[in-house]
């Protein structure tokens, strides 16, 4: 049984279309390439009403594992590690 994977990027500038995303497409690329089933790859707000509730819909799919990368450099909030 193959391993599903979301890939969330949790960045404004990333969401607003004035940065592109490297680092969540270079996360998918790797856990391709260890053979894991991209399930989801997603890029919100840096806002933890967007980041909850696209975990929460993580956890309603059964998704195995969720990696996240962030605009730490712009990065206003940093929600805590979620349990499913």
């Amino acid at each position: 049984m193959m391993k599903t994977v979301a890939v969330l990027v949790a960045s404004d500038s990333c969401f607003n279309g004035e940065r592109e995303d490297k680092s969540g497409k270079a996360i998918v690329e790797i856990m391709k390439a260890a053979n894991y089933k991209i399930e989801s790859y997603d890029v919100v707000s840096d806002d933890l009403t967007a980041i909850s509730a696209k975990l929460n819909e993580y956890v309603n799919r059964e998704i195995n594992l969720v990696l996240a990368a962030r605009d730490f450099l712009h990065a206003t909030i940093c929600p805590k590690p979620q349990k499913p």
